[in-house]
């Protein structure tokens, strides 16, 4: 479904199949994108629709982030922004749960083993997160590990949506 996004970037010349009607027009693409706040909106447009709109981007994540878990710590903060901001848009699903960080079981749903639930095919390493916050092991464990995890689960949910925003328009069509 998120294939459709891709349709509104300015490379596609044309939502014409060849001798037929389209069933999908630019206007039902972009009327079909859920309404978001602001930095949700921009998240999927940079994602999906590759509308270079990095700087807005990145000042909307940091003001998120910071609202979310404060000023105390407004640098580190302002820096795991960025780093989850580039994880997200820098898709690589893990194969064994397709990317939605769940397994399915006889009881449900548990979180995924391969991905520790991120849904990603390779977290960022705690070393590397250690050295991009400049804190101690026990820093990212407690602290920023989870607060990176929060920030990237707000990503995906603005994926979900508009994964459902797109199942009903191509329901509705």
């Amino acid at each position: 479904m998120i294939e459709l996004l891709a349709k509104l970037t300015a490379k596609t010349p044309s939502l014409n199949p060849i001798g037929g009607k389209p069933e999908t027009t630019w206007e039902d693409v972009a009327g079909s994108l859920p309404h978001l706040c602001r930095h949700g909106t921009l998240y999927l447009y940079a994602k999906y629709i590759d509308i270079g709109l990095d700087p807005q981007l990145h000042a909307e994540a940091k003001a998120v982030a910071l609202a979310k878990y404060g000023n105390k710590d407004a640098v580190r903060v302002k820096a795991l922004a960025s780093i989850a901001l580039d994880q997200a848009l820098n898709t690589g699903h893990c194969q064994h749960c397709q990317g939605s960080g769940q397994i399915a079981n006889r009881e449900g749903f548990e979180q995924c083993s391969h991905c520790n639930g991120t849904g990603r095919a390779k977290e960022l390493s705690q070393r590397q997160l250690m050295s991009a916050l400049h804190v101690g092991v026990n820093n990212v464990k407690n602290l920023w590990r989870p607060r990176l995890n929060e920030l990237l689960a707000d990503y995906q949910g603005y994926d979900m949506a508009a994964e459902e925003s797109l199942r009903r328009l191509k329901k509705n069509n």
